[in-house]
């Protein structure tokens, strides 16, 4: 079980540092995936209830900093647009 909550730790801090919205999407694909082989441990009795407990809560950790990250970009990409929009002339259509 630590290396599953090790290689969640990682994906964690990936998706901390994600520079765009594909690496985060590719996070959050691999978190999706990352669930799958939990369960498939769980069902063939290679994970204890306390295991499984402590990996919800890091689960639940790299979630969280997935969707921080959006957040942040998402902020950051509004700002990018607005910035974009005021330095167009007036009357001007964006994409122009």
């Amino acid at each position: 079980m630590d290396a599953y909550n090790a290689e969640l730790i990682e994906l964690g801090l990936r998706a901390r540092s994600a520079p765009d919205f594909e690496t985060l999407d590719e996070c959050n694909a691999l978190l999706a995936a990352f669930v799958g082989r939990i369960v498939q441990s769980a069902e063939h009795g290679h994970i204890n209830p306390a295991e499984f407990t402590l990996f919800n809560f890091t689960y639940d950790s790299v979630e969280d900093a997935i969707k921080d990250r959006l957040q942040q970009l998402e902020r950051v990409s509004g700002q990018e647009r607005k910035a974009a929009a005021s330095r167009r002339p007036a009357g001007v259509p964006a994409g122009a």
